[in-house]
């Protein structure tokens, strides 16, 4: 544990001793020693709170009822999360200084701890055993000895995890928990600008991204991409670019009708790069391939980004795309004769960069073999 986390754990393992019968000082010290551990675990904006609230949740359902003692603490501070989270925000941090110089002194008494959630069970805390270990009654009549082990691996490890702290794989569940739990409000909004830039992350590594489509986050970044905020637009489009690299995103894009919302993004000088990467990456995908040809102004958008100087890369893209449809659909090599198109093919055989114009003569040859049996089979029909 950094110092930061002993502190903390400090703090809640005092309170958790303490006379805890219900009184407006109690309430205030409660609230403090919940501000003093959430500012050393940086755990104070709303996608925190959340991620942490749903963390002690994802923790209660993997214990059970295996370890009593631990579940009470769990419950306990699931409490505190509910009670007091949203008086964190815009709060000043308590250091332990001033906070242990109002502290309440320890009793030796046994005491109950009664959570707000009326579905909650009574937590009576006796700090008095020879060995210094606590013990959690339940309903005044059940007792269970915690071992030191398990109150701090509740306290260092289970309570309070930062998201930077936890496994990838959970990590990614909690991210995704909290998105499918957002809520068109204010709230909901805040979480969102902190959630896409942790999603983005996630979406990096190809182990998660198969666990992030099936999750149903896709429809969550088509959401994004349907509303008028431009700076969701850009994070969609980005972990939309991250997932179809790693993934088979193919068959959930042609689903939900991503298709035809991604399209107009081509003729976004800033944004079309992340659209043509995700097109280039999926458009092997059979349903893919189909809309993105049945789709006029796709065409027309991508042969307009071949005219585009200083863009290798989104060029290359858009060519691979072409390249890419040409075999599977007849119908686009007549398209793609067109004499403008022919003359951005030629220009970036000539001038575009080396993958550019490996890309591009390919498509010329394709197109030349293919004009060449067009007419030997016009002539063989005619009997010239």
């Amino acid at each position: 544990m950094d110092s930061s986390d002993k502190e903390a754990r400090k703090v809640l393992l005092t309170l958790l001793q303490h006379d805890r019968e219900a009184s407006s000082f109690a309430d205030l010290e409660e609230l403090k020693a919940f501000k003093f551990a959430a500012f050393r675990l940086q755990i104070t904006s709303p996608m925190a709170l959340l991620i942490e609230k749903q963390s002690i949740k994802d923790l209660l359902s993997k214990i059970g009822d295996t370890d009593p003692a631990a579940k009470k603490i769990l419950n306990y501070l699931l409490y505190l999360v509910k009670k007091y989270g949203e008086s964190m925000e815009g709060e000043e941090p308590i250091t332990i200084s001033n906070y242990e110089s109002n502290e309440h002194p320890k009793g030796d008494d046994d005491v109950s701890i009664q959570s707000s959630d009326t579905n909650s069970v009574d937590y009576v805390t006796d700090s008095s055993t020879e060995d210094g270990s606590s013990k959690i009654i339940h309903n005044e009549s059940e007792r269970f000895k915690s071992r030191d082990s398990v109150t701090d691996d509740v306290t260092n490890l289970f309570v309070f995890e930062k998201l930077s702290v936890l496994p990838w794989g959970l990590r990614c569940k909690v991210v995704e928990d909290v998105i499918n739990e957002l809520n068109d409000d204010d709230e909901s909004r805040k979480i969102i600008e902190e959630a896409l830039p942790i999603l983005e992350l996630l979406s990096c590594h190809q182990h998660y991204s198969s666990e992030i489509v099936s999750s149903g986050v896709p429809s969550f970044l088509l959401q994004l991409i349907k509303n008028s905020n431009r700076e969701h637009h850009n994070f969609a489009l980005r972990i939309l670019c991250n997932l179809s690299a790693h993934t088979d995103l193919g068959d959930h894009l042609v689903c939900l009708g991503f298709i035809q919302h991604l399209v107009p993004f081509l003729d976004d000088r800033i944004l079309s790069a992340y659209c043509v990467k995700i097109f280039r990456n999926l458009c092997t995908v059979e349903e893919v391939a189909a809309q993105l040809i049945e789709d006029e102004n796709c065409i027309e958008s991508i042969r307009e980004i071949l005219d585009q100087g200083g863009k290798d890369e989104e060029q290359d893209n858009a060519l691979h795309i072409l390249l890419c449809l040409c075999h599977q659909h007849e119908q686009l090599r007549e398209v793609l004769m067109q004499e403008s198109i022919v003359s951005s093919l030629v220009d970036i055989s000539q001038n575009g960069s080396s993958e550019g114009k490996l890309i591009s003569i390919k498509l010329l040859q394709f197109l030349k073999n293919d004009q060449e049996r067009f007419i030997a089979d016009v002539c063989q029909n005619t009997n010239i």
